[in-house]
């Protein structure tokens, strides 16, 4: 992975995300490194194996579903 900057704040419940040299799949690489320190810190501090999968399982659903329903907005905004 090449040299890059990635920043999220959080500021009245809003999210922000910028982003400088870097590509949706180097993002996507980075979101997996966070997913596996998460996952390791949880079972550092007591998490079963079964519970860490079921929680980051659940994350990345839920994820997904927000993805399919900025699609449908995006593909309604462009007719």
């Amino acid at each position: 992975m090449k040299d890059c900057k990635v920043t999220l704040t959080v500021k009245d419940d809003m999210v922000n995300l910028e982003g400088r040299n870097i590509s949706m799949v180097e993002l996507t690489e980075l979101c997996g490194i966070l997913q596996v320190m998460t996952g390791v810190r949880a079972l550092v501090l007591g998490s079963s194996l079964d519970d860490v999968k079921d929680n980051l399982l659940d994350v990345h659903l839920a994820a997904m579903r927000v993805v399919e329903d900025k699609e449908q907005k995006v593909k309604e905004e462009a007719r």
